[in-house]
């Protein structure tokens, strides 16, 4: 629908190939989102248990799935930082949006100590 009303939107406004816009009156429907299950804390814990720490890549996967768990950023964003964007003062992280060039700041709450840890 949305695609739809964009393409009249442009034939009315943009070509002035129709005189009147078909959908002018047509609201935009807004899908219902489905709440997702949240995972027990004991599943969590399961979860980063699983991670084999003594290897680079077992310890690298851990501390990136506790720092998306911690600050709810998406994995892109969270495989595309880059040093300068953490605050460990502040507790915070500069996300920057490639696709539209917006910034946010996500803040995660254990020290820098408890992210590395197991516990």
């Amino acid at each position: 629908m949305r695609n739809i009303k964009v393409f009249f939107n442009y034939l009315f406004e943009v070509e002035t190939a129709i005189q009147k816009n078909p959908c002018e009156k047509i609201e935009n429907i807004k899908p219902e989102r489905k709440a997702k299950k949240m995972l027990t804390v004991e599943e969590i814990k399961r979860v980063l248990k699983q991670f084999d720490t003594t290897t680079f890549h077992g310890y690298r996967n851990l501390i990136i799935t506790k720092l998306l768990l911690d600050t709810g950023m998406r994995i892109g964003e969270c495989l595309s930082l880059k040093p300068n964007q953490f605050d460990f003062h502040h507790k915070s992280i500069l996300i920057v949006n490639p696709k539209n060039k917006q910034q946010r700041y996500v803040f995660f709450h254990i020290g820098y100590h408890g992210i590395l840890s197991n516990g």
